[in-house]
């Protein structure tokens, strides 16, 4: 099963390289894990960050919400062959070790 982890991001410049990095340590073992952040009209540097660092993510052009930033997740989930998608927070307050097998093992129940 192909499992999408959709993180939305506003101004998370400080946050974000710890997040994916948190991602990839923690879900390097699963061959169909993928992510996108989605830069939801971060005023900061998120943007020109995600650029130089080669993060697979999308730009919206001004702040649209949570709402918006997990609905053009889940269309890239599903234009890319995504079976499952789930959140996880830009800030750094969930923690692959924990919440992303959590969740999985729900997804795939």
């Amino acid at each position: 099963m192909k499992l999408l982890v959709i993180i939305p991001a506003y101004n998370e410049e400080s946050n974000i390289d710890k997040v994916i990095s948190n991602l990839k340590d923690n879900f390097s073992n699963y061959s169909d894990f993928g992510y996108v952040i989605i830069n939801d009209g971060s005023t900061d540097n998120t943007k020109e960050l995600l650029d130089e660092k080669k993060y697979n993510h999308i730009d919206l052009p001004c702040n649209m919400g949570l709402s918006c930033a997990m609905q053009l997740g889940y269309k890239y989930g599903y234009e890319n062959n995504y079976d499952c998608a789930i959140q996880f927070d830009g800030d750094g307050q969930h923690q692959a070790n924990f919440s992303l097998h959590v969740n999985y093992n729900l997804v795939l129940s």
